[in-house]
């Protein structure tokens, strides 16, 4: 067994959920993380949780969705809602290892799908309850990202295995950098986007919303009222069922007006459908956040939100849509307005415009 499988098996643990007696945690994985859904097992077990251990097929599900068959896609969705029914806690470990499979899904079917989803994760969470969303390195995310699988490894564990209790701390450093902030600016490359806070707290997902593994983000959510007007460029491709790259985004009054990619046009399509729709439930800006985990890397893009000195921005609808959007701040920045009409430079060229001693600012 790699070490570096069960080091990070105790921190979900132990850290993230701090699993103990009297807990039911449901593990859901595909099969290429079963030495990672093995190791939870064991240790959730050692600590006198009951556990549920879900392990499936991912070329199964791929073909299911491939079929299209609606009811067939909701009956395996209800087997996990079931499950999550059950649990006060879960890890849900992302783990595919041919990501690009589902790029050729038609749209409708995949849209189906992800709103299935979404309902699956609206049980987990409810109040009182603990989800635990935690990566796992596979030879597909590496051929995704450019990567050998060697490096990939070692670049995800570098931003995994940290001490957290550490990385909290700085966390909240980076967050007190937004005390009194009422508004915010993001300006860079085809980017300027004003939106106010509306007196939202930022929240630090370190331990106060342990939800992913890696960590490291200051954000503000519940932000469908920010009234979010301008434009932004994502310079960190998203993956949200297809592939998209070079993501611009108009948003007029938290709505989005129009988006483009440089990505093939059913990718754009699909994107345009999740986020235009022809109908009266139109996407919001829901989520504005900044990356604060100096070990982490945007070439892992999927968990590039992560890395420290990004911006990202979060898309919800009412169906279940949730997608968000990553860019780098070389060559921008963020301000920050107080009330009165005071501001100040949060975030410059990718550093956190604070003193030397924050995590990141060091020459």
């Amino acid at each position: 067994m790699d070490e570096r499988v069960t080091r990070l098996a105790e921190i979900v643990a132990d850290w993230s959920l701090e699993a103990k007696k009297g807990d039911v945690v449901l593990i859901d994985a595909y099969t290429a993380a079963r030495p990672l859904a093995d190791e939870l097992y064991s240790i959730c077990r050692n600590r006198g949780a009951k556990v549920l251990l879900e392990v499936v097929s991912e070329e199964a599900e791929d073909h299911l969705l491939s079929i299209g068959n609606q009811q067939r896609i909701r009956a395996r969705f209800k087997k996990k809602t079931e499950l999550a029914s059950q649990a006060n806690k879960a890890v849900l470990i992302e783990s595919s290892e041919h990501p690009e499979a589902r790029y050729n899904i038609p749209n409708e079917t995949l849209a189906f799908a992800e709103r299935m989803e979404e309902e699956f994760y609206e049980i987990l969470e409810r109040p009182g309850r603990r989800m635990v969303i935690v990566h796992f390195p596979t030879q597909g995310y590496a051929m995704e990202a450019g990567m050998s699988p060697a490096d990939y490894e070692k670049a995800f564990y570098d931003m995994a295995l940290l001490d957290w209790r550490e990385e909290s701390r700085k966390i909240k450093e980076i967050a007190a950098l937004f005390r009194g902030v009422v508004a915010l600016q993001v300006q860079g490359i085809d980017t300027d986007l004003v939106l106010k806070l509306n007196g939202n707290p930022s929240i630090e997902d370190g331990k106060e919303t342990p939800i992913n593994m890696p960590a490291g983000e200051v954000y503000f959510g519940n932000m469908k009222g920010a009234s979010a007007t301008g434009v932004i460029y994502f310079d960190v491709p998203v993956s949200y069922g297809k592939l998209f790259k070079n993501a611009r985004l108009e948003f007029r009054d938290g709505i989005v007006k129009s988006v483009k990619t440089t990505s093939p046009r059913t990718h754009d399509n699909y994107l345009q459908m999740l986020l235009l729709p022809p109908d009266d439930d139109p996407a919001f800006l829901e989520e504005i956040g900044f990356g604060t985990n100096r070990s982490a890397s945007t070439q892992i893009y999927r968990w590039a939100e992560k890395a420290y000195g990004t911006v990202h921005v979060g898309v919800d609808n009412a169906r279940g849509t949730n997608i968000d959007f990553v860019r780098t701040m070389k060559n921008g920045r963020v301000v920050g307005y107080e009330r009165g009409g005071s501001k100040r430079t949060i975030l410059e060229d990718g550093r956190f415009f604070a003193p030397k001693e924050l995590p990141g600012n060091e020459s």
